[in-house]
This record gives structure tokens, sequence and C-alpha cells, in this order.
């Protein structure tokens, strides 16, 4: 969910023209219209109400839009990375060569992966995605700053 909202200095105008007490309840009611809740504005200022609801709503749209685009592009990064690890050796200590010799260390070395194994756990990917994501939101938030 997004935890903001976007108002234009074009609505400048339509705020300007209304009094201050009518003003205030506009803005109280973006702020429920932006949580989801349904303003309860009387006649005019539902009709002052309808652009700025326009705006949230296509702002709302593009950042859902965006959203989705990062995952898939994640999604495909980490497909990519899987399919490239696969046959890759994800520790150069494992040994592939069967010997005879005991030797003590080789108790050490039980949790190690074999050739080819998966080294992130489903909750460790997971975790992942969700940094990602964030990492997603932040970058998003940061572009949209620097404008």
């Amino acid at each position: 969910m997004k935890k903001s909202f976007i108002l234009y200095q074009d609505q400048e105008e339509i705020i300007d023209s209304l009094t201050n007490e009518k003003a205030g309840r506009l803005f109280k009611a973006i702020f429920d219209y932006a949580r989801g809740d349904k303003p309860n504005l009387g006649q005019n200022l539902s009709i002052v109400f309808i652009s700025i609801r326009q705006a949230i709503d296509r702002a709302k749209e593009n950042y859902e839009k965006v959203c989705e685009t990062n995952s898939q592009n994640a999604k495909k990064r980490w497909n990519k990375i899987d399919k490239l690890s696969d046959g890759i050796r994800t520790h150069t200590n494992v040994n592939d060569s069967d010997n005879d010799n005991v030797n003590d260390n080789e108790s050490k070395h039980t949790n190690i992966p074999s050739i080819g194994e998966k080294v992130f756990t489903p909750k460790q990917q997971d975790e992942i995605w969700k940094l990602l994501n964030q990492a997603s939101d932040k970058e998003i938030e940061r572009q949209r700053n620097s404008r």
C-alpha cells in the first residue's frame, strides 16, 4: 500500500477559491480518500473534489504499474541468476574427489551444499524479495523527489 499522495500546484487555484473552513474539510476528505474511505462532502465540495480524486487515482495507478514492472524485472533477474548458478560451484572448498583417507575435518563441513544445490532457503528468498521491493520503493521515491 502506498503511504503518500500528490497534490499538484495547479490545484491551488481551486483550493484558494474556497473558504478556510471548506478548504479544511476538503483537505481532510483528501486524506480520507487516500486511506480508502469514501469522503462525505456536500455537493459543492464534491464537485471540487472530483479533479483531485482523479489525480490521486492516476498517480496510484502509475505507482502500481511501476511496482509491477519492478517486481517482474526483479523476478527475471532472479531466474537468470538461478539458471546461471545451477552449473556453477557455490563453494570451492567442496572436494569432489573420492579418497579413503579418514580426516577429522570432514565433520566440520556437513552443512556445505553440494554442487548445483540452491544456497538460499525459501524463507531467505522471501526475505530477499521483500528487501528488493523495499529498495525498489525507495528508488521510485528518490526519482520522484529528484524531479
